[in-house]
């Protein structure tokens, strides 16, 4: 099997379909496989040195991801994902995540706003050093994520975030080069934001929660762009920036 392939602490919790799926999407995000590129299952079972079956898998996975199209009788072309598709992408999390943090500070249980706190205290602790890796800071701003939408109260808005999340290109991207988190200046604000939306869910105020976990996402999804701008010489459409007002 190709060693490039299957490595990483993170994906030891994945199948191999999964793990060949998220390599693929990241070729197709460096722009190796094209938009409208055929991908054939034969040359990736060889390239991956696995069966077809695994292959076929990951082809699915990717369709689910929107990075593919299979047509019938023809196979799978890539679809190659545009600055503004993944602002799209990101509007929908933030929108989805701001109502889950609002349905935690209507009825978050007091484990859950402890479990909150913690990651929150971890952010801060981090945002304090000098350098830190981004993808060692990310990793609690995922976690602060993952706690507002199990603990939402709200199972089929759970089930969306987790499928999201799951099929996020920000991983994808984010497994090609860090998008956020570059400065300690990002690094700290995240850690300001962080406290201002523990303090808005431990005291019930919902609609500040909503708005400010909108933000982080918003915040994260701008600083990507900025970074996928250079990196592609491609500019987002202004009308994908979504933008809410202060409730106050």
């Amino acid at each position: 099997m190709n060693d490039v392939a299957l490595e990483g602490r993170s994906n030891l919790t994945k199948t191999v379909p999964q793990q060949i799926a998220d390599q693929i999407a990241r070729r197709i995000v460096d722009g190796e496989f094209k938009d409208g590129d055929p991908l054939r299952e034969q040359e990736l079972a060889s390239y991956y040195g696995v069966s077809r079956g695994p292959i076929r898998d990951a082809i699915q996975e990717l369709e689910r991801r929107g990075l593919l199209e299979i047509l019938p009788r023809r196979g799978a072309y890539v679809i190659e994902p545009t600055i503004d598709t993944i602002a799209d992408v990101f509007n929908v999390q933030a929108a989805m995540a701001g109502l889950a943090a609002r349905y935690m500070a209507r009825c978050g249980t007091p484990e859950a706003i402890g479990h909150l706190a913690e990651v929150v205290g971890e952010l801060e602790t981090l945002a304090e050093q000098q350098d830190v890796e981004p993808i060692v800071f990310v990793t609690p701003c995922w976690r602060l994520l993952s706690i507002v939408a199990a603990n939402c109260g709200n199972e089929h808005l759970r089930r969306m975030m987790r499928d999201l999340f799951k099929h996020s290109l920000w991983g994808v991207l984010w497994g090609s080069q860090p998008l956020d988190y570059l400065t300690r200046e990002r690094r700290h604000q995240m850690a300001l934001n962080s406290r201002a939306l523990l303090e808005a869910i431990s005291t019930g105020q919902d609609e500040r929660a909503e708005w400010l976990l909108r933000e982080i996402v918003f915040a994260s999804r701008d600083e990507g762009m900025r970074i996928i701008r250079k990196l592609r010489g491609q500019d987002v459409d202004p009308s994908r920036i979504m933008h809410d007002s202060n409730p106050g």
